[in-house]
């Protein structure tokens, strides 16, 4: 999935229980193995001290495409779903193009 991404930007309070969604996407892209994919991709985060404010998700793709999530009410899987779709196409178009 990290292959395909050149940017994700997470925004979240740390402490507000609607930041779990970002909490989560932001570790698994965090992880070592991840990171290992694509060792260019930008991780920007955006910490809030207001446990009011609105978390969201931005991913940015290859082919320029930005993908926005608001995930006050989101859950994880909603979004590795959407974020893997894209992947997956992107894939597709290297692989048909190689």
């Amino acid at each position: 999935m990290l292959k395909y991404i050149n940017q994700v930007n997470v925004k979240f309070s740390p402490f507000a229980k609607n930041a779990r969604t970002p909490r989560i996407f932001l570790s698994r892209v965090m992880m070592d193995e991840a990171r290992l994919l694509n060792p260019h991709i930008k991780i920007n985060t955006t910490v809030f001290t207001d446990i009011n404010a609105q978390p969201s998700i931005s991913v940015t793709f290859r082919d320029g495409k930005t993908l926005d999530f608001a995930t006050e009410a989101m859950k994880i899987d909603d979004v590795l779903n959407v974020v893997k779709k894209h992947a997956r196409k992107l894939r597709d178009l290297e692989e048909a193009n190689s």
